[in-house]
């Protein structure tokens, strides 16, 4: 029950923002560090902007992320629209996505995997 509970309750509403911009596919994507600055999050703010934000429980798995000896490990869950170079916005993965921007930023680059689905419409 607790995995029907936290589908239901966190990707539930995930999955139908997504479908509602009409997917055409999905690709899985490696992002290297040059993909940061066209990175989202899906509330509009950057990992920057979330690391700077962020507290409790939050902080303490995104510093631990940061921290470990191996990069961060993908699949982020993205989207971007299929007419061109827009921005990559993250639904799912923000404490591994700022972990890997901060491990990025700090000199540490490395690539994260990603699927993103390619909308037809905003």
């Amino acid at each position: 029950m607790a995995a029907a509970d936290l589908a239901l309750r966190y990707r539930a509403p995930l999955i139908s923002h997504i479908l509602s911009h009409h997917p055409r596919g999905a690709v899985l994507v490696e992002l290297e560090p040059n993909d940061l600055d066209v990175c989202f999050l899906a509330d509009g703010r950057t990992f920057e902007q979330w690391i700077a934000q962020a507290s409790g429980e939050d902080l303490s798995h995104f510093e631990k992320l940061r921290d470990a000896t191996v990069p961060p490990v993908g699949p982020l869950v993205a989207a971007i629209h299929e007419s061109g170079p827009t921005p990559i916005v993250v639904y799912d993965g923000w404490h591994r996505g700022s972990a890997w921007f901060e491990r990025c930023r700090s000199g540490r680059p490395s690539s994260i995997s990603a699927h993103v689905f390619l909308w037809t419409k905003h």
